[in-house]
C-alpha cells in the first residue's frame, strides 16, 4: 500500500491470547510499508509491557482491563488496543469505526 509517494507504513499485531490484541502503525519515510504479525503473548498486560505507548502510566498493567477500542495517536505513530476478541470488535464495520475515529481525531462515536 502506498500513502502517497515516499510515505509508508509499518504495521505490527501483537495479539494476546483470548482478550485482543495491540496494534501499532508507524509511519515512515522512504520506506515500503509492511505488515508483521508478533507470536501471541498472554495477555493485553503483556503486550504493553513491549510496546512502548503513552496513553497509560502505570509501573504495572496487570490489574487493568481494555473493553472495546483505545486509540493513542503520536506525531508519526498509532496505537490501537482492541480490549476483546468478539466480532463486534474485528469484522469490517468495526474497521471503518476505528479508521473514521482516527481521521477525525480519535474522538469516540
Amino acid at each position: 500500500m502506498v500513502l502517497r509517494p515516499g510515505l509508508g507504513a509499518k504495521l505490527r499485531a501483537f495479539p494476546a491470547r483470548g482478550d485482543g490484541a495491540v496494534l501499532e502503525v508507524v509511519f515512515t519515510k522512504q520506506e515500503p510499508s509492511q505488515d508483521i504479525v508478533e507470536p501471541p503473548l498472554a495477555s493485553i498486560a503483556e503486550v504493553l509491557s513491549v510496546v512502548p505507548q503513552r496513553m497509560i502510566d502505570a509501573p504495572d498493567f496487570s490489574g487493568i482491563r481494555f473493553g472495546g477500542t483505545n486509540i493513542s495517536m503520536e506525531p508519526n505513530r498509532i496505537v490501537l488496543i482492541k480490549g476483546d476478541d468478539s466480532d463486534n470488535e474485528w469484522n469490517d464495520h468495526a474497521a471503518a469505526r476505528d479508521v473514521h475515529r482516527i481521521a477525525s481525531g480519535a474522538s469516540p462515536r
